[in-house]
């Protein structure tokens, strides 16, 4: 009989130990889980709460109404919110050769408007057509035809803050000057990178 009371208890206490076992694996399972889903929706919401911003695989060189020439990089706000004075610089790189190797040397090209006030998002109600289009324009100086012939590059780098996150990021394009990235012409409007070639143009 003792033994049989013995055989029992040790009996429950092994039951009792699977019972609590498969509950901890299961609170292990669901924690796991559990914060597996909260990190994608964190992620996927950080993900809606930046910048995002398309900038034109082109620069355009075209004339300006007081008979210059223009230099002019067109961006899109591909974000559902407002880009409050978003801040671009546009720079001539130049390739140095110095000690172990060759390095871009930086020369700032000055823009006619680097901070606009406002942006549009793409999704924003508003009374305009493609207020979340901007065109960015520097003009062209004597120096800019030494740039080309030097076979330097352009950066043009855009820092952009969502006006909700508070999340910054930084948008780089840099153009090879030539025939193929360099275009005389105009932009056309809207949510595209066309340009109307210059003779269909040189009358405006």
């Amino acid at each position: 009989m003792r033994i049989f009371l013995v055989a029992v208890s040790c009996a429950a206490a092994i039951a009792a130990g699977f019972v609590v076992t498969h509950h901890l694996y299961l609170a292990v399972v669901t924690g796991v889980v559990s914060g597996l889903l909260a990190s994608f929706v964190f992620l996927y919401v950080l993900s809606d709460l930046r910048p995002k911003v398309k900038i034109a695989p082109i620069l355009v060189r075209g004339p300006t109404l007081d008979g210059g020439k223009k230099l002019s990089i067109k961006i899109i706000n591909q974000s559902g919110a407002d880009l409050i004075e978003p801040k671009a610089t546009l720079h001539a790189l130049h390739k140095v050769e110095r000690g172990i190797g060759a390095r871009d040397i930086a020369k700032r090209m000055e823009l006619v408007n680097d901070t606009p006030f406002l942006i549009r998002g793409c999704n924003a109600s508003r009374g305009r057509e493609n207020e979340h289009i901007y065109i960015f324009n520097s003009r062209i100086t004597d120096e800019f035809d030494a740039i080309v012939a030097s076979k330097a590059s352009i950066r043009f780098r855009l820092i952009a803050q969502h006006p909700m996150s508070g999340v910054k990021q930084v948008f780089e394009k840099i153009y090879s000057l030539d025939a193929t990235t360099l275009i005389d012409g105009r932009l056309k409007s809207g949510e595209n990178f066309d340009v109307e070639p210059l003779d269909a143009t040189s009358n405006d």
